[in-house]
């Protein structure tokens, strides 16, 4: 019987410098944004997209994804935005995902959820899968920490939890989920490789 709430936080934004617009940037006529909270669906998660305040009317349109929630808070703090979607819909469990990943493998984030609610760490991080398909885990009291800590809004979340805890570790991953490739969307060359 499971006995935590876990939930897929997404934190988006339209501003970026290298890639404009990146979340609705099209890939097989979907945006990518949308790509990845409907394959984030398949973990059997549910998945909360949190935006700041200034950018929610662009993303209502991914409420008609079932399991998928639009959130919103802070314009200038990502970590803040986490925090609040935590809070709000009571989850134990964070697990982070990039809104540049469109690539995921919902078994291994099922499985990684499970191991790490029966673990006393309070952060897992997915460095050894293919760059692109990488996540994070968070208890919600690290996060919160580091939350509290914060003296100014906190764009990289995973500096702020690892200022506040030492109790981490990595996720394992499948042998063949590991490569050297690396399928993020941070330049515009990587949406031509993508489609």
């Amino acid at each position: 019987m499971v006995e935590y709430i876990a939930g897929i936080i997404i934190c988006s934004r339209i501003d970026s410098r290298r890639v404009p617009a990146k979340p609705f940037r099209l890939i097989g006529g979907y945006c990518l944004i949308e790509l990845l909270a409907s394959r984030l669906t398949e973990s059997g998660l549910p998945v909360y997209i949190a935006v700041p305040d200034s950018d929610l009317e662009n993303y209502l349109f991914l409420k008609r994804i079932p399991r998928v929630y639009i959130e919103y808070g802070d314009n200038e703090s990502p970590l803040e935005r986490m925090y609040r979607v935590a809070v709000k819909n009571n989850l134990d469990i964070i697990v982070r995902y990039n809104h540049d990943k469109v690539f995921a493998d919902t078994e291994t984030i099922k499985n990684a959820v499970e191991d790490f609610s029966k673990s006393q760490d309070d952060y897992w991080y997915c460095d050894k899968i293919t760059k692109g398909a990488g996540f994070e885990l968070f208890k919600t009291p690290v996060l919160a920490l580091a939350y509290e800590k914060s003296k100014r809004p906190v764009e990289h979340i995973t500096y702020a939890v690892r200022a506040v805890t030492n109790k981490l570790n990595s996720v394992q991953v499948s042998k063949d989920l590991i490569s050297n490739h690396r399928l993020l969307i941070d330049y515009e060359e990587d949406l031509t490789l993508i489609k």
